[in-house]
């Protein structure tokens, strides 16, 4: 008889949440594979070998690689066999292992290096131990080795075991012992098939728990690639010749190309996982926004009843905005935590009453809030498209790593992120548009498509006059105003930041936009932290040589504020889509004075030009000291089919050659 004991209360005695984020480095669950006392023979062909038939020119070339897991013992084994090509390639023999600080153990590090000869040399070097990042809750260190004698024709590899301290729940060992009340997924193994190099041979093996319900999804499998179960009880997936992942300028994050696998143990129905996921999460959800009267009376209070519907939901908006956002502030030492003795939020109740908040709760506050003014309101979960992408078949709750709040408002669904510092009503955090996010729902959760704002929603607008001199030295002030996300992106990036921090990022951003040479001074910055308003910048700036002087010529270029790169667009090929953070669009209007007694001999002339996705045009107005130029450029659209990569290249390089135009000016002859 099973005990009375529901799968949720197991899942929270077994602590998955903190096995879930251990997957940032490749495993949940690890084991034990290749024996190390021994290296495999070099073959002769792979010590003659001089460079790779699929990808000529490589600097390296992946011969072999195995990877294994036991989920029984907690252990994971690596091994890699690399050859050298280059001078290029000797960088792949500083080698780092990543992980957890008290959460793993990485020991038997082994590695050798094999001359062209044939001849081989055991590593005997120090193994450092350096820290890569450290989060509120986790320290993510590296073993790191130097193979020195690694060259040109060489062959090195390296093997090394990860033993996990958190061991598989008991409900994997013994399931019916348990109850099971829904439909639950807990990850074990993640593995990104394509390497930095070309892979020529790849074994991944995992060695399963007997009585857990193994599943696993293929991401993007390399043609004829499949995982087999075996009679030993483990499952494999055996791969060859695989390209590796090249790097190209404005790809997506890795997870939108990348090839892998993911191997999870469910437990019910496979098909209902996410429907009863957002189920039993909007269950969890509804305790702890309850039904407050304390809650209906402070809404009662910030709106009226003779307020719009809008109305309405942005006075609720800004009143949740004024929380105090504890997860934003800097880490705090456990001294502080202790003197400043802040209690836990049982319910939205307690966030209004306590003025503060964490993670999600200033959301979920506005739900209630909303809710309580009389509209549907609902928690919607997503991935943060800026880090990755839901792969729905991956069946981990955990991919849904930001929350956004959901309102009907007529027959439309309105998105909205209070909890995001600085977020202005009507806008999300570029990552957390155009995805789509799970509906927290008690009675029925659903995937939601979030639109992703046009240009109209990102903009920034520069006015100038610029005074350029005999010797092509230009002098100028400039006033630029951001809106939307260009607001909110500057806002996020520099919150921590002083007054002369802010300063300083607005000013290189500003020389990001001339000429090398220039030299800016930031005069006055207003509304930092005001996220109804534009953030504005005054700037004065100069730039020597800035025009050509050829005789009693000078030849100007218009475009005095650089375009965004567009080297991105020089490749002749495209294997990724092209990605950028979201539309946007770049207005300027510069008042040019010329030199006295230089005129204008010629000026370019005007440029329009418009397709599905881009917006071009200048326009040019003689004055009596110089000239106006007024240049708009706006995409709209972030993410571009690699089929639309040659479209991308006619655009940029018409943006380019129009920024590029010059007027000529001629100076008179004495009188």
């Amino acid at each position: 008889m099973p005990a009375q004991l529901s799968l949720g209360d197991c899942v929270r005695r077994a602590n998955l949440m903190a096995c879930l984020v251990l997957i940032l480095f490749g495993s949940f669950l690890s084991t034990e594979a290749q024996s190390s006392s021994d290296w495999p023979p070099v073959s002769a062909a792979e010590l003659a070998l001089t460079d790779n038939p699929a990808m000529p020119g490589a600097p390296a070339i992946l011969l072999d690689r195995d990877s294994r897991v036991d989920d029984l013992k907690s252990v994971e084994s690596e091994y890699y066999r690399i050859k050298i090509f280059n001078d290029k390639g000797r960088k792949f023999a500083n080698i780092e292992i990543p992980y957890i600080e008290r959460q793993q153990e990485v020991y038997e590090v082994r590695a050798r290096t094999v001359r062209p000869d044939g001849t081989a040399v055991e590593f005997s070097g120090e193994i450092l131990d350096q820290p890569i990042m450290k989060s509120k809750r986790v320290k993510y260190q590296a073993k790191v080795i130097t193979l020195p004698e690694v060259g040109t024709g060489g062959i090195f590899e390296y093997s090394y075991k990860v033993k996990w301290h958190q061991h598989a729940p008991n409900v994997l060992k013994n399931p019916s012992e348990y109850l099971i009340d829904s439909t639950y997924s807990i990850p074990t193994m993640q593995w990104t098939l394509q390497h930095e190099l070309f892979t020529r041979h790849a074994r991944f093996t995992i060695r399963y728990l007997p009585k857990g319900n193994l599943e696993w999804a293929l991401i993007r499998p390399p043609a004829g690639s499949k995982v087999e179960l075996k009679p030993d009880g483990t499952a494999q997936l055996e791969i060859r010749d695989l390209p590796p992942l090249e790097k190209e300028e404005l790809a997506p994050p890795e997870n939108y190309i990348n090839s892998r696998v993911h191997f999870f143990y469910v437990l019910g129905n496979p098909y209902g996982f996410w429907s009863e996921l957002g189920m039993r999460q909007g269950r969890e959800l509804e305790v702890f926004i309850g039904h407050s009267k304390k809650i209906e009376q402070a809404t009662a209070k910030i709106v009226s009843d003779s307020d719009s519907p809008e109305a309405k939901l942005r006075k609720i908006y800004t009143a949740v905005q004024q929380i105090r956002y504890v997860s934003y502030e800097p880490v705090k030492t456990e001294k502080q935590s202790k003197q400043e003795n802040l209690k836990e939020n049982k319910n939205v109740e307690d966030v209004w009453n306590h003025g503060y908040a964490f993670t999600n709760e200033i959301n979920y506050l506005f739900v209630a809030m909303a809710r309580a003014a009389g509209f549907q309101a609902w928690a919607v979960k997503l991935v943060d498209r800026s880090r990755s992408v839901i792969d729905r078949a991956v069946l981990d709750g955990s991919q849904l790593d930001a929350t956004v709040v959901m309102v009907k408002m007529g027959n439309d669904n309105l998105f909205l992120d209070p909890a995001t510092r600085f977020c202005p009503y009507g806008l999300l955090p570029w990552g957390e548009s155009g995805v789509r996010g799970l509906r927290i729902s008690d009675f029925g959760a659903d995937f939601q498509a979030i639109p992703a704002p046009g240009s109209d929603s990102a903009i920034i607008r520069r006015s100038a006059s610029v005074k350029v001199d005999s010797n092509g030295t230009i002098e100028g002030k400039v006033q630029v105003a951001f809106a939307g996300q260009e607001a909110l992106q500057r806002r996020l990036e520099n919150y921590d930041e002083d007054e002369v921090g802010r300063q300083k990022a607005l000013e290189d951003e500003v020389k990001g936009w001339l000429p090398a040479g220039a030299n800016v001074e930031i005069s006055r910055v207003d509304a930092w932290e005001d996220s109804d308003k534009d953030l504005k910048a005054e700037a004065s700036f100069s730039v020597p040589g800035f025009a050509t002087v050829s005789g009693r010529r000078l030849l100007v270029p218009l475009a005095v504020f650089q375009a965004r790169p567009t080297h991105h667009f020089d490749s002749a090929r495209r294997t990724y889509p092209i990605y950028f953070e979201y539309s946007y669009r770049v207005e300027d209007d510069i008042r040019w004075i010329f030199p006295e007694g230089y005129r204008p001999e010629s000026i370019p002339s005007p440029h329009s030009f418009q397709n599905a996705s881009f917006r071009y045009k200048t326009t040019l107005a003689p004055t009596a000291a110089g000239l106006d130029f007024s240049r708009t450029f706006a995409m709209d659209g972030f993410l571009f089919d690699p089929k639309s990569y040659g479209m991308l290249q006619d655009t940029f390089h018409k943006v380019t050659a129009g920024d590029a135009e010059q007027a000529v000016l001629q100076q008179k002859p004495p009188s």
